[in-house]
């Protein structure tokens, strides 16, 4: 390669050369071996891909044809940062993710809307205090969070943490189970998705508290790269996502 040649146009010359084998790969597919989920790599973020993908998954294969439903499609959990590298290096036929996108290069709209709840446990004291002194309890309290990358984690540092101060208490924990199980031991209070927390609440072993910012929403997206070559079955799944709504006792 000439010395004039930057980093920049090896990248873009690399991400044509992999758009091409990537197409070739997509027509030998459904031409000689057949499309079906064997064949999609579907990445989403942690919250999505633990509680919205296997209802989705389930509702599509009935709705589907035959077909484009055979066996799984390969199902990539990461957090939300992951999922749009896998997206953005072709390596992914759609993301769901839980923050926004900031690579110019892929495709974005919006998917779903979701609640977001603070929990702690189900004796903790904070349950009997008034909204004053609760904001004052919770800005000396233990906060478990999410990774950085994790979508939860950026709308916790955009809405909540602005609320405790210069110096909140924070630990983090690398999965959203492992928060719930902390926090119904009394470990620390957690700000996550209503659908994740959804059992809990439901059995007592979590307890909702009230913000003073009121009920807080986040958007969900869903995510492609326009040079992505799709089979049969990885564009079905897609069109599919797009028009998907979850089931009303998901919500």
């Amino acid at each position: 390669w000439s010395s004039d040649v930057c980093s920049s146009d090896l990248e873009a010359l690399r991400m044509q050369a992999q758009a091409l084998l990537d197409q070739a790969q997509t027509l030998q597919q459904d031409f000689s071996t057949g499309s079906n989920w064997q064949r999609v790599r579907f990445a989403a973020s942690t919250t999505i891909g633990n509680y919205y993908c296997p209802p989705l998954l389930a509702q599509a294969r009935r709705e589907l044809p035959p077909s484009l439903t055979t066996g799984l499609p390969e199902l990539l959990i990461r957090n939300t940062a992951d999922v749009i590298a896998l997206v953005q290096s072709l390596r992914a036929d759609v993301g769901l993710i839980e923050g926004e996108c900031h690579q110019t290069e892929l495709a974005c709209e919006p998917w779903l809307r979701e609640e977001l709840v603070l929990v702690c446990a189900r004796e903790d004291a904070l349950l009997n205090m008034s909204p004053g002194q609760r904001l004052a309890a919770l800005k000396q309290a233990q906060w478990l969070l999410r990774e950085p990358g994790s979508g939860t984690r950026e709308v916790w540092e955009q809405q909540i943490r602005p609320l405790l101060g210069e110096h909140p208490r924070m630990a983090e924990l690398g999965q959203s189970e492992a928060i719930k199980q902390a926090v119904a031991a009394g470990l620390g209070v957690a700000y996550l998705s209503r659908i994740a927390v959804t059992d809990m609440l439901n059995n007592g072993t979590l307890a909702e508290l009230q913000l003073p910012t009121g009920t807080l929403y986040r958007q969900l997206y869903l995510i492609w790269h326009p040079q992505k070559s799709r089979t049969k079955a990885a564009t079905a799944l897609f069109q599919y996502l797009r028009q998907w709504q979850p089931p009303v006792s998901n919500t």
